[in-house]
């Protein structure tokens, strides 16, 4: 049976739809939201795009409150799914962790994550990270970030990529 770049770019897609889905059913909006995830918390999805040498769309979902701003807990989950718009499709998801910069508009964010995609339709797969600095105004985010790649299956390599972005939320 021959598997086409279409079909195995769906098969992509389900994924990250299913483990939004599954994020949004579990979040409890009555505990209330993080104060240091961001000046939005009250609202809880965020979707934008991302510009770099791999361009794509994003999703983030705010997580409730656990044990207080302070706490070692998630902040927050981000989804993208980025191409290079030749020979490159990458999905990855990560858990992070944001903390405000004392004095300043901007928040910072850091957190691990999986990947996984095509290159020239050959499958890959791995971990990856995410960290970079972020800006709230009203509904809207604005991001820079680094995501270190490193790729287990089927070669071992590395790459590294840059993108800034905007999610609105709502």
């Amino acid at each position: 049976m021959h598997t086409t770049k279409a079909n195995i770019l769906k098969h992509l897609l389900a994924l990250p739809v299913f483990l939004v889905v599954i994020t949004l059913l579990t979040i409890t909006p009555k505990n209330g939201f993080s104060q240091s995830a961001s000046p939005i918390s009250h609202k809880q999805v965020g979707f934008g795009v991302l510009v770099g040498r791999i361009s794509g769309v994003t999703l983030k979902v705010l997580l409730p409150e656990i044990n207080g701003p302070k706490s070692g807990f998630i902040s927050s989950i981000d989804v993208n799914l980025t191409t290079d718009f030749d020979e490159f499709v990458l999905w990855s998801a990560h858990v992070l962790k944001e903390r405000p910069v004392e004095g300043s508009p901007l928040t910072v964010f850091l957190g691990p994550g999986l990947t996984t995609g095509l290159i020239n339709e050959r499958p890959f797969w791995g971990l990856s990270e995410t960290l970079g600095v972020l800006f709230h105004s009203g509904p809207y985010e604005v991001f820079l970030q680094g995501m270190p790649r490193l790729y287990l299956m089927p070669n071992m390599n590395g790459r590294i990529e840059a993108a800034t972005g905007l999610r609105v939320y709502f």
